[in-house]
């Protein structure tokens, strides 16, 4: 009876933190990126693959996902969703096999409870949380490569067999094709795995050497294509080595610190402390730990590498800021549990901390900071006042509005197509306004509404 009291409350947490986000997927529409490669034929698929590679990037495994025909409605929805339970599914591995190394046993309900206020943590901090769940151009990026890394990580943290070492090259694969960030951190952790496999057998793992070279030979594909190539053109402030390791450290420190030093940062660190000490309580403990100055370490280059990835294909990092700061937000948040988890148990193992706080005390102190993340937390404000308000079904009032005038504008023969901007959500913006920025984007929207109306349109103008 008590087991099933722990897994309803779970139940009541899950669908409070993480389902409310899901109510938002039946309103997703096509968003900036969408509208170009939702005309494309997928009879052409092998084509566009060839077309995105060999002029717009080197991520091939992008190419093979954006060519897909997932940018229909109810397809690009189920996508979404699908994306998002990959997610989830791989944070719940990468925990469990960390779990696995660290205790004798595993209460799958900790597992859970960790998995669920880590995400719910991530999700809190994210600065552009559309950009993650809600539009498909960005999802099979960013969202499909954090997956991948967290399954990558999962697998690495277990011994490797030849089974797993063949998964490992699919999934290396895979992320490297999918985000060029994770190139020198990918091959920083095999590096690690290896110094680790040598010192416990005192010998080189041949398994660990195959996915050094897979991960060499994936860079490669991804940096010497022609399409990298025109990328890199179009960025002239990029490619600068030595400022981009400068930047690597001063904007990886400039970015934890803003996590850090705030109110949520407090409530967040609390979390992981009080979540940490239940666990090595609750848990069987097994007698090997690792050096708090040794996990700090290999964090901080991971992190960096990252950075440098980005500094030196731009030439500029937004701290806090769209797709990359919810890269860099997930990654900072993963780190920080992983230093204070590795840390409690090494003070714990060394007797340099007594856990003999109460657990009541403990679970008190868990509930309180995180209902106190959450409270401060924008996303979460956003998606119930969203969702109070009744935003998204007034928006698809305003999507349907849209799509009789635009009808209207077939009949006429009309040469100038005039939208409006739909109903007003945060979580879901409207951002065809961006036609008088980027030119590319009306020329998309044009090809889009003439195909789907089977119009003549001409030219698009955006009122408010």
């Amino acid at each position: 009876m008590k087991h099933l009291a722990h897994y309803c409350f779970l139940l009541v947490l899950t669908i409070v933190c993480i389902g409310c986000f899901f109510f938002v997927y039946p309103f997703v529409t096509l968003n900036l990126d969408d509208y170009c490669r939702a005309t494309w034929d997928i009879n052409n698929y092998v084509l566009n693959v060839k077309e995105w590679y060999f002029h717009h990037n080197g991520r091939y495994t992008n190419a093979l996902l954006t060519s897909l025909p997932i940018y229909e409605k109810p397809m690009m929805q189920f996508s979404l969703i699908t994306l998002f339970v990959i997610n989830i599914t791989a944070l719940f591995y990468f925990i469990t096999s960390l779990f696995h190394v660290a205790f004798n046993q595993i209460d799958f309900k900790f597992v859970f409870l960790t998995s669920i206020l880590i995400l719910s943590s991530i999700i809190s901090f994210m600065p552009d949380i559309q950009s993650y769940l809600y539009w498909i151009a960005g999802a099979t990026v960013y969202s499909f490569s954090a997956s991948l890394i967290l399954f990558i990580s999962g697998l690495l943290i277990r011994a490797v067999s030849f089974k797993k070492t063949l998964i490992l090259a699919l999934l290396i694969i895979l992320l490297i094709g999918s985000s060029e960030l994770y190139i020198i951190a990918v091959s920083f952790g095999l590096m690690v795995k290896q110094i680790a496999v040598f010192l416990s057998s005192k010998k080189l793992s041949y398994k660990v050497l195959f996915l050094q070279l897979i991960a060499v030979i994936s860079s490669l594909a991804v940096y010497l294509s022609p399409g990298t190539s025109n990328r890199h053109g179009l960025m002239k402030s990029g490619g600068k080595f030595l400022a981009s390791i400068y930047h690597s450290v001063t904007e990886s420190l400039s970015f934890s610190f803003q996590i850090f030093f705030s109110l949520e940062g407090f409530f967040l660190i609390a979390i992981f402390m009080a979540l940490s000490l239940i666990l090595h309580r609750e848990n069987p403990s097994r007698k090997i730990s690792l050096s708090g100055i040794l996990v700090f370490s290999i964090s901080a280059i991971i992190l960096m590498t990252v950075v440098f990835i980005l500094y030196y294909a731009a030439g500029f990092f937004v701290e806090r800021d769209g797709r990359v700061g919810n890269v860099i937000t997930l990654i900072v948040i993963l780190l920080l549990f992983l230093n204070i988890f590795t840390q409690m148990r090494y003070l714990i193992c060394k007797n340099i901390v007594v856990n003999a706080i109460p657990l009541t005390y403990l679970y008190l102190t868990l509930a309180l900071a995180f209902v106190g993340c959450i409270y401060n937390s924008t996303n979460y404000r956003l998606i119930y006042t969203e969702i109070s308000q009744n935003n998204f079904l007034e928006r698809e009032k305003s999507i349907n509005k849209r799509d009789l005038l635009i009808r209207q504008a077939v009949i006429n023969n009309d040469e100038v197509l005039t939208l409006s901007l739909l109903k007003e959500s945060k979580l879901l913006p409207d951002n065809n306004y961006l036609i008088t920025e980027e030119l590319w984007l009306e020329g998309c929207l044009l090809e889009y509404y003439n195909k789907v109306y089977q119009a003549d349109f001409k030219q698009i103008k955006i009122t408010k």
